[in-house]
């Protein structure tokens, strides 16, 4: 049998404190492993609920943001697959149980995304599909639905140093580069109309648009979808954003053409 880590990233006490509050079912196999960045070194307490837990592992550390984070827990990472996780989630069992047999059904399934609910209210295709040719229209992912097979990653994929929360430029958007590069590498990945986890509040992308989330949003669909076309979908999406259209217009251009500044044409940092 597989065996699956849950790696939740958090920052901070009262991060630590929410990780206490979720809902994470005990099976065999699975361990759960919480990246906890306190740069600020500020006194931590372990909550009961995860003090008791022999299949919880805390590992503290002194970095700043979400990108740095997730590349902490991956360089830990310890199980063959590997899905990734916030800090206010709630699993269900039979999810976590499907996750593990989409990998043992096909071993040479490289990674795979679930479904997930809550305040989003995300729309999802209702079949399976391969993630390495042209997405169903309007299908994304978001973090906590991506599970990976940890022996399959190349040394270097790895979270971008540039994109995420508290980066000065590209404020979000990490999860969604990750992905790419693997939707662009020689890896092989698929869909499963399998919701696995909860998620009660609305994610950062979808919150009212910052410039670091409009710069994000710019750089994505330069990365995503080359100078031309990228450039055709931005003044398309402009108007959907969650903002002031001259601010959007603005902030997403700036994006598009600095992105490429600090990234590849793949998504690889340039440094």
């Amino acid at each position: 049998m597989l065996s699956l880590e849950i790696q939740i990233i958090t920052f901070g006490p009262e991060g630590l404190a929410r990780v206490g509050t979720m809902t994470m079912p005990q099976l065999p196999g699975l361990r759960y492993f919480v990246s906890l960045q306190n740069p600020d070194r500020l006194p931590i307490e372990i909550p009961a609920t995860l003090a008791v837990r022999d299949d919880v592992e805390i590992h503290e550390h002194y970095t700043r943001g979400s990108n740095v984070n997730r590349n902490v827990a991956l360089s830990r990472g310890s199980s063959d697959i590997i899905l990734f996780a916030d800090d206010d989630l709630h699993y269900n069992a039979e999810g976590l149980k499907a996750v593990i047999k989409a990998f043992e059904d096909d071993p040479a399934l490289d990674y795979a995304t679930f479904i997930h609910t809550g305040g989003d209210n995300k729309s999802f295709p209702d079949h399976s599909f391969d993630l390495s040719g042209k997405d169903p229209k309007g299908y994304y992912m978001t973090a906590f639905e991506l599970a990976v097979r940890r022996r399959s990653l190349p040394a270097d994929m790895r979270y971008s140093n540039h994109f995420g929360l508290g980066m000065p430029v590209f404020g979000t958007g990490d999860d969604s580069i990750f992905f790419m590069r693997l939707q662009k590498s020689h890896l092989k990945g698929r869909f499963f109309p399998i919701e696995i986890v909860r998620h009660p509040a609305i994610t950062t992308g979808n919150r009212r648009a910052t410039p670091t989330v409009l710069r994000t949003q710019g750089g994505y669909l330069r990365l995503k979808y080359g100078m031309a076309e990228g450039l055709l979908r931005l003044l398309r999406d402009v108007p959907r954003r969650n903002a002031p259209l001259h601010l959007s217009l603005a902030h997403m251009l700036k994006g598009f053409f600095v992105v490429r500044k600090y990234l590849n044409a793949d998504g690889s940092d340039r440094f």
